[in-house]
């Protein structure tokens, strides 16, 4: 990649990750000014100023405008966060006691709180599903694979012997998605996303009834 060897400047204000590629690095800015100043007020301007970059590289990387930019940054958050959930599931594995829904759950609270612009504009991501058709299929996308993904930690929940071995799982996925993102949302709404806060603990709650509950019943 050409504009891999620009200078980064000294003047910017955030200070960003040095692994990045030049792309990653814009975006991980983008992402950083729509947390300070809200997503409808970032530039490309803007973006080369935090950056450090020029604001020819900006338009070299995203030449369309801001929409090319915010389509970019959902697909790259969405797989950092899918990658954070898959290393961090497979290290809870070996923890004593593990529960896979309340690991799924415990993981998602801990994203939102360590990658907190990510977060927030997975937040963003969702308002512009409901405004902006073009989105909806990447998002139905992305709610399969999650959904599925659940599926597999009921499985393994109930090979583990962790939760009752019933036939009602058909649909229990997509209830307990709903749970823990109804849970995120609500906690990074009121701005309360540490660890054990009462959003985490209520779904937790409601994760122990829904699963078990469900299962049992069928």
């Amino acid at each position: 990649e050409t504009m891999k060897t620009e200078t980064v400047s000294k003047s910017k204000k955030t200070a960003l990750p040095t692994d990045l590629s030049t792309r990653d690095t814009l975006i991980e800015a983008y992402l950083t000014l729509c947390s300070r100043l809200g997503a409808g007020n970032v530039t490309l301007e803007k973006i080369a100023k935090e950056s450090g970059f020029s604001f020819g590289t900006v338009r070299y990387h995203f030449a369309s405008d801001n929409l090319d930019i915010t389509q970019s940054t959902i697909v790259y958050v969405l797989e950092k966060a899918t990658k954070y959930l898959q290393h961090h599931l497979s290290l809870s594995k070996e923890r004593p006691g593990y529960d896979p829904i309340e690991a799924y759950l415990e993981i998602n609270f801990n994203w939102i709180h360590t990658h907190g612009s990510h977060a927030r504009f997975l937040l963003y991501y969702y308002y512009l599903c409901s405004t902006q058709v073009s989105l909806v299929a990447a998002n139905q996308v992305f709610l399969k694979a999650t959904r599925a993904r659940i599926d597999d930690l009921l499985i393994e929940g109930i090979g583990r012997g962790i939760y009752p071995r019933g036939r009602g799982i058909q649909g229990l996925a997509a209830q307990v998605h709903s749970v823990v993102m109804g849970a995120c949302l609500a906690s990074m709404i009121e701005g309360a996303t540490g660890p054990g806060n009462l959003h985490e603990k209520n779904a937790r709650a409601t994760l122990q009834i829904v699963v078990r509950q469900q299962l049992a019943e069928n």
